[in-house]
């Protein structure tokens, strides 16, 4: 059963939203990405605990910037992939009317 053009437009108005989030959630993400990368310990302050946990804290800041970077990327490429299914449903649609309006 096909939908109905109220249920059409909601779907599409849902596909826009969840890709908003999901863009919104990426520059969230970005700024923690940016915040991560600006963290930095001097070896002094490790002084204390022993050798070798300055070294162990670079690179864990370095590994959480880097999944964060990573986890930037995923949500716009979910956000970008929303945006377009919509399109590709608004297009379809549209060149459906149009062969249906020629036919009759």
């Amino acid at each position: 059963m096909n939908p109905t053009p109220e249920e059409f437009r909601a779907a599409l108005h849902a596909l826009r939203g969840d890709a908003q989030i999901w863009a919104d959630s990426a520059v969230e993400v970005r700024l923690m990405c940016i915040t991560a990368n600006e963290c930095h310990l001097a070896p002094e302050a490790f002084s204390l605990l022993g050798g070798g946990l300055a070294e162990e804290y670079q690179a864990l800041q370095k590994k959480v910037a880097g999944l964060l970077e990573g986890g930037t990327g995923v949500m716009v490429d979910v956000s970008d992939s929303l945006v377009e299914a919509a399109k590709t449903y608004e297009a379809e649609d549209a060149a459906g009317v149009h062969r249906m309006k020629n036919t009759w």
